[in-house]
């Protein structure tokens, strides 16, 4: 179901500003290992608890555009902290933002350049102790770290199975093109044929089952389905949602 919704305001040159046209990478770079070859039949890592509220960054596409990334990335991390210790905390996306080399306006590969962060700093400190502040800053990075990151996958030019396999182990990341049915989804299974190149957003699958996979948005609970979206599991009417992901182990 479509409707209006709390994006619905942006004309098309706001969405020229604010979501990047992404050309996607033609080669398959990833390095699955064998663990994730069984794969389930379906998941929610929502009600496994594995994810933290929806955050509202709407007001910040103009300020900091890259935080969406900077929080589908957090989000990847709080749940494999959660796997590790059995706690769920708010991770920062500030020292994303800060310290990684991403900032507020990359949009490039924001996958490689978390990956190689992450595991070189072995995960993020509480958002508590680092807190978002709507544009990039000098890193000041301080306090504990968890989601300890010994490996980032990588999957580009990715199909349904991989992208299952991957969602089955913890919540991936993940860009998805932004068209205005997009924009203005409100409830039900989203079903669209994207056309490539369009404008691209970066969210957070958390589910599937055999007929939709449940991505996070960051754009408050007004919009979607208390800011999630079940959009097609189908990969010819999902707006090219397996094309590029980052997961982590």
């Amino acid at each position: 179901m479509l409707g209006l919704t709390v994006m619905s305001d942006m004309a098309e040159e706001d969405m020229q500003d604010e979501f990047p046209v992404i050309k996607f990478n033609d080669t398959d770079d990833s390095h699955i290992p064998q663990n994730l070859t069984h794969l389930v039949k379906a998941v929610n890592w929502v009600t496994n608890k594995y994810v933290t509220a929806v955050r509202n960054l709407k007001i910040d596409r103009r300020f900091c555009p890259g935080a969406s990334s900077a929080s589908a990335v957090a989000d990847v991390v709080e749940a494999l902290a959660k796997s590790q210790t059995k706690k769920l905390r708010k991770l920062s996306i500030q020292e994303l933002l800060d310290c990684s080399g991403s900032g507020c306006r990359s949009y490039g590969d924001f996958d490689k350049v978390y990956s190689i962060y992450l595991m070189e700093k072995r995960g993020l400190v509480c958002e508590n102790n680092y807190p978002y502040v709507r544009a990039e800053k000098t890193c000041l990075v301080k306090g504990q770290r968890h989601g300890k990151v010994s490996n980032m996958l990588h999957a580009r030019q990715g199909h349904q199975t991989l992208f299952k396999a991957l969602l089955s182990k913890g919540p991936v990341a993940t860009r998805v093109l932004v068209t205005p049915n997009f924009i203005n989804y409100k409830e039900g299974i989203f079903r669209h044929n994207c056309q490539p190149n369009a404008y691209s957003h970066t969210v957070l699958a958390v589910g599937f089952t055999d007929t939709y996979v449940l991505i996070k948005n960051s754009w408050g609970t007004d919009w979607g389905e208390k800011g999630y979206m079940r959009i097609s599991i189908n990969p010819k009417e999902n707006c090219n949602l397996y094309l590029e992901s980052l997961a982590a182990m």
